[in-house]
């Protein structure tokens, strides 16, 4: 049986893929700028600098998590439905 994807089907899976390459970005970034706090001494207004980053990146990565989850669920209940 050849299953066709609707284009709604296709969208999701590119935005999925595309949404999973964001947070790998911005969590390897995050991880980078921790390790350099953890390890190199800087003056203060580095170190607060780069917690900024920090913060700034955690309030995108929130809502990415929560639509890749919504992307996640929708894909699987399509795919439910076309089994």
């Amino acid at each position: 049986m050849l299953l066709i994807e609707s284009p709604e089907d296709v969208m999701s899976a590119e935005e999925l893929e595309r949404i999973k390459k964001d947070l790998s970005g911005l969590l390897e970034a995050n991880q980078l700028d921790w390790l350099q706090l953890a390890t190199q001494r800087c003056p203060p207004e580095v170190r607060a600098n780069i917690r900024k980053s920090i913060h700034q990146r955690n309030q995108e990565i929130g809502p990415l998590f929560r639509r890749k989850w919504e992307l996640e669920d929708q894909i699987t209940k399509d795919s439910a439905q076309t089994s």
